[in-house]
């Protein structure tokens, strides 16, 4: 515009040109200039912004070339010099080589046209010259400011791309230990391009009620105007910016806070003037499309508009990384939850306890001891069958809960198997303060267990195994083992607690021996039965038997049915053994009715494990086929264990057993939690009380009406009754009394041979 002028003032006062001519140069000169001003808002292209200012550039040039055509243009084509300067500032060799070669052309075309041209050099082209030189200068030092102000942006970009290489380079390593001090680097790091006098990085909980700020950096220390500090928290609704930035989840930026109306927003302008604050940019951190926090960056002046845009694309490259930080620790988090924390009571696991054990044996002086005590809760599986593992987990988060709380500080306490707790004394002196510890703990456990299932509240059975550093293991692992064998222990011989000794190893190890032998004791031969009468309570007589497996292994030694079996169910070979035992049993019946003796009912135990096979119904049918035995003679029994995994599966496949023509019963009833509602849908025959229940007859003054109850229990459902395990001739008695159906145990006969059974059916028969 001021060139325009000057030109009309110069030429048209100066020179005595004619006002028509230089007031259409001076209008052309002002529509170029205006027009080479606003290309910048025309187009954000830089290319585009180029060819504009070059398509300029040629036009305004030929236009000065030709008004100026009489005098060949002697003094005024110079000024295509000054066009040649501006394009240093577009820094494209492209555009300024086509500014060349049009500007040659031009030149090239008048000299064929006008080859000679005489002039006069007077006044008037002086004047001209002193102007182009005037204007050059100005020219020249505007594209050396230009220039330079490249070069500084150069340098400024530069710089933040090496802050933000560096922010980068050093969050790699970021993990939930560290993340504080890596990101008070970045606000220190931060603070060199944005030059801001606060910034401070909010953390939001779940619902938006309050907040805390995580990190923060104050330029000058001293200041007392900042009412935070880093870890305090505060109500969201006291911070005016957080709710338009989480409904937004967009920047805000003000660059000016007095700018903002007093009735506008009167306490956002009161939050930042009374601190002094002219200007800041708010930014939410994002993490899985939730707005999780903010960075907030203050100044104490306005916000130079020049500067808005870059600080604006630096802090939304930090806040996308402090976004994707909070994203990765939270994953990080939530894997090692899962790795060291139980989900369901939110206790350490057996991982976190191994690596606190391992402290707690470093830091542990040598006159001190550290006691583990294995807990294991012995029926919470009977629980889970009974009513599901719902009911189950409730019990394990109320017996967590009951734990926390007896427990002080010192000890350490965590989940470490499915119905099993394990704590930790640090500092135990004695075998009498462990004792006592296990007592407590033990005596928790005394009411019954209220969970928000509704089912009833439930007593829970613990047994504790102990083992002590040093003496039980100078390492976690052993000490956590020794605890556990120690507990297994507790549980198979009914003690509340067992402390561990070296008579647990060598059993462990010799029960792995035998499993090891079970394997081929099938086709060895070395499995046998022995068969336990059942007696009618109405006739005296032998109405059926039991069919019991034996094991005598080839070096002779008889193992106990209650140590082998569970290694077959753990093995799987029970269901080859479990058909073989049918199989020998239908044999021993056949042989006895050839033999002259009326056909009984044989018994034989079923285990859960063979359920679980496909073939489980076919191969039952094939043996009984194979045996020719009438199925109406055949009683197989379970127990409500069997419904533990599939019971929907169970209950198919007990239907298809009885239209097979076999009776089934339930064995050990009265020894767990009986569900009612299971029991109207298995079609089940006869109930076998438990023998816990029997032994107790003669002592317990709550066992007889239990036992009376699960008669009427049994008429209830038209089933028939056996009591197993008895041994007196009191508890004989006082069951026919209360017409109990059958009666099983040594007050009749021990289990017997084949050869023993034979004579003893043979006594009853000749008493007759």
């Amino acid at each position: 515009m001021i060139g325009a002028i000057v030109s009309f003032l110069i030429r048209y006062f100066g020179m005595k040109a004619a006002f028509t001519s230089e007031f259409i140069l001076a209008a052309t000169l002002l529509f170029s200039g205006l027009f080479i001003s606003f290309i910048p808002y025309i187009s954000k292209s830089y290319t585009t912004q180029n060819t504009l200012f070059l398509i300029v550039s040629i036009l305004t040039m030929l236009y000065f070339t030709i008004i100026n055509i009489k005098t060949a243009a002697t003094t005024v084509w110079a000024a295509y010099i000054i066009f040649l300067l501006f394009t240093v500032i577009l820094d494209s060799k492209m555009h300024a080589h086509a500014f060349v070669i049009s500007s040659i052309a031009i030149q090239i075309i008048f000299w064929i046209a006008y080859p000679k041209v005489s002039v006069i050099i007077d006044g008037n082209e002086y004047t001209t010259r002193i102007f182009i030189i005037a204007l050059s200068f100005f020219a020249v030092r505007y594209v050396t400011n230009e220039y330079e102000s490249k070069i500084q942006g150069f340098k400024r970009f530069s710089r933040e791309q090496e802050t933000l290489e560096t922010i980068s380079s050093s969050f790699i390593s970021v993990d939930i230990e560290n993340v504080k001090v890596k990101i008070d680097e970045l606000l220190v790091e931060s603070f060199e391009i944005l030059e801001f006098d606060n910034a401070y990085l909010v953390d939001f909980d779940a619902d938006y009620e309050n907040a805390t700020i995580s990190n923060m950096y104050v330029k000058d220390i001293e200041n007392k105007s900042l009412p935070f500090y880093s870890g305090i928290s505060f109500k969201t609704s006291d911070f005016p910016m957080v709710k338009s930035l989480i409904e937004l989840n967009t920047p805000i930026t003000v660059e000016d806070i007095t700018d903002i109306p007093i009735d506008e927003d009167p306490n956002q302008r009161k939050f930042f003037l009374s601190r002094g604050i002219r200007s800041f940019f708010a930014l939410p951190i994002t993490t899985d499309n939730r707005t999780t926090g903010m960075l907030v960056v203050e100044y104490k002046e306005r916000n130079d508009i020049r500067f808005t845009e870059n600080r604006l694309h630096f802090m939304i490259i930090l806040s996308n990384m402090l976004g994707d930080t909070w994203k990765k620790l939270r994953y990080e988090k939530m894997l090692y939850d899962i790795a060291y924390f139980d989900e369901t009571t939110k206790l350490a696991n057996s991982n976190m306890l191994k690596i606190k054990l391992t402290e707690f044996i470093s830091d542990s002086k040598k006159d001190k001891k550290i006691a583990v005590l294995d807990i294991k809760l012995e029926n919470l599986r009977m629980i889970n069958d009974t009513f599901g593992h719902a009911v189950g987990e409730q019990v394990m988060i109320e017996s967590a809960a009951i734990l926390k709380t007896l427990l002080s500080d010192c000890c350490y306490l965590s989940r470490t198997g499915e119905a099993s707790f394990t704590v930790v004394l640090p500092e135990a002196v004695i075998a009498e303060q462990i004792e006592e510890c296990a007592g407590r703990l033990l005596s928790s456990f005394s009411h019954p267990i209220s969970t928000e299932s509704g089912v009833e509240a439930l007593f829970v059975i613990a047994r504790i195994g102990i083992s002590v550093y040093p003496d039980h293991g100078t390492d976690a692992d052993t000490l956590i083992k020794s605890a556990d064998l120690a507990g297994y222990e507790a549980r198979n011989t009914d003690k509340d607690y067992v402390f561990y000794t070296e008579r647990l190893e060598n059993e462990i190890a010799e029960t792995t021996l035998l499993t090891n032998k079970l394997f081929q004791s099938l086709e060895n031969k070395e499995f046998s039965l022995e068969f336990q009468p059942q007696i009618s309570c109405e006739t005296g007589k032998t109405a059926g038997f039991e069919a019991l497996l034996r094991w005598t292994t080839d070096d002779n030694r008889r193992i106990p049915p209650n140590r082998f079996i569970p290694m077959l169910e753990q093995t799987g070979l029970i269901y080859d053994v479990g058909l073989w035992v049918l199989e020998e049993a239908l044999k021993e019946h056949k042989k006895l009715v050839e033999k002259g003796f009326p056909p009984l009912r044989v018994s034989v135990n079923l285990s859960v494990v063979q359920f679980e096979e496909e073939s489980f119904i076919s191969d039952i049918a094939r043996i009984i086929e194979e045996s020719g035995i009438n199925p109406e003679y055949i009683e197989l029994e379970i127990t409500e264990s069997l419904f533990s995994k599939d019971p929907k599966d169970v209950l198919e496949k007990l239907y298809k057993l009885k239209e097979l023509g076999m009776s089934l019963a339930i064995d050990d009833f009265g020894s767990g939690y009986s569900s009612l509602n299971r029991l109207k849908r298995v079609p089940f025959d006869r109930i076998k009380i438990d023998k816990a229940i029997i032994d107790h007859i003669d002592l317990d003054d709550k066992s007889a009406p239990i036992t009376k109850t699960i008669i009427l229990l049994a008429r209830e459902f038209r089933a028939g009754i056996t009591a197993e395990g008895v041994e007196t001739k009191n508890q004989a008695d006082f069951l026919k009394s209360i017409f109990c159906g059958e009666i099983q145990g040594y007050y009749y006969s021990r289990p017997l041979t084949s050869e023993a059974l034979e004579e003893f059916l043979r006594k009853e028969t000749e008493s007759d």
